[in-house]
């Protein structure tokens, strides 16, 4: 990914975001964006990502039969200081550092914020590390147990 950006205003315009040096092939890549909006109401915040060919994601999605590789602009409804407004989510605490086979191993096909909702305990997670790795994810003994214990740390039982 070469750039992200965000917009609260149905895509008119676009604010660059800050992105994480840190980045794997295929792999996911944290990003950071502020956003202010400018009065009480209603507002769909949007972020699109750019590959480093130019190749921007579309507004909507193509059809695809099997959904896998959802590119599209993800957009996601806020109401702000108006009775239907939620609370904020409590902000969560810093991941700590991830394994390197971890990021190539596993974030190539999951985004890290659904690894930490599933809330696996240890032998649920060995039988997930076994899986990616029927699938061809690259994992020697060490990384196994490296990944395992960050899996039970980060994500384990609640």
């Amino acid at each position: 990914m070469a750039k992200v950006e965000i917009s609260g205003n149905g895509g008119r315009t676009w604010q660059a975001a800050a992105l994480n040096p840190e980045q794997t092939p295929y792999g996911w890549r944290i990003w950071y964006a502020t956003w202010t909006p400018g009065s009480k109401g209603s507002y769909v915040l949007m972020a699109r990502a750019t590959d480093a060919s130019g190749a921007t994601q579309p507004m909507t999605q193509r059809w695809n039969p099997s959904g896998y590789l959802w590119n599209v602009v993800q957009q996601v409804r806020m109401e702000l200081g108006t009775e239907n407004a939620l609370p904020l989510p409590e902000r969560r605490p810093e991941m700590p550092a991830l394994p390197a086979a971890f990021q190539s191993a596993c974030t190539g096909c999951h985004e890290t914020d659904m690894i930490e909702q599933q809330r696996l305990t240890r032998p649920q997670w060995e039988r997930e590390l076994d899986k990616m790795i029927r699938w061809g994810a690259p994992v020697t003994p060490d990384d196994r147990t490296a990944i395992l214990d960050f899996l039970t740390g980060i994500a384990g039982p609640r």
